[in-house]
């Protein structure tokens, strides 16, 4: 990790350059950090763009050579009820995603809640674990009971999985998962 690349704005976005389908723009990315708005629905999360929505765990990520982290600053990433926490297997993620960050709620806009992606940087620098960091950002930087923020690690098995989830850090990224199907571990910040 050396270089940070600003990719696109939303009006710029097109779904069809990170759906998966053909070679895609995230693939040289080791993080991948989208702040819009959000939704879920029963079996879908959707991130609401500019002229479409984009459902990255249904088109596909992390099936090249990254991401390996995915942030997604947005609303409703999953609902703590959804039984796709269980296991990940149900998501078309590839090998190179390990963490997926988001909210397990709404992710409210403020002057404080706005600094969260500074406060995720920040942490990171510092050697946090990136579960940690993100969780820790978000908890700092949002209104108590309001934003509920979530990591989920995926792995070839539980025990790896809640290795990325606890141990994962810039300096010690894990590697890329063997098997074709997540196993998914996951902690939320409250």
């Amino acid at each position: 990790m050396g270089e940070a690349k600003f990719l696109l704005t939303d009006e710029d976005w097109q779904v069809s350059d990170f759906d998966g389908s053909r070679a895609t723009r995230q693939d040289s990315a080791d993080i991948l950090y989208v702040c819009t708005h959000g939704k879920t629905s029963p079996g879908t999360y959707r991130a609401i763009l500019h002229e479409a929505d984009w459902e990255p765990l249904v088109t596909g990520i992390g099936l090249g050579a990254g991401p390996w982290i995915a942030v997604f600053d947005t609303c409703d990433l999953i609902k703590l009820t959804d039984p796709r926490l269980a296991t990940g297997s149900a998501w078309t993620v590839g090998p190179a995603l390990r963490l997926l960050l988001g909210f397990a709620s709404l992710a409210t806009v403020d002057k404080g809640p706005s600094q969260r992606g500074k406060a995720f940087a920040a942490n990171l620098l510092m050697g946090m674990p990136i579960a940690s960091a993100w969780l820790e950002a978000v908890h700092s930087t949002g209104f108590p009971g309001l934003d509920l923020a979530i990591a989920i690690a995926l792995g070839d098995d539980l025990a790896d999985a809640r290795t990325a989830l606890t141990s994962a850090s810039l300096i010690l990224p894990p590697p890329r998962r063997r098997s074709a199907t997540a196993v998914a571990a996951w902690k939320v910040c409250h």
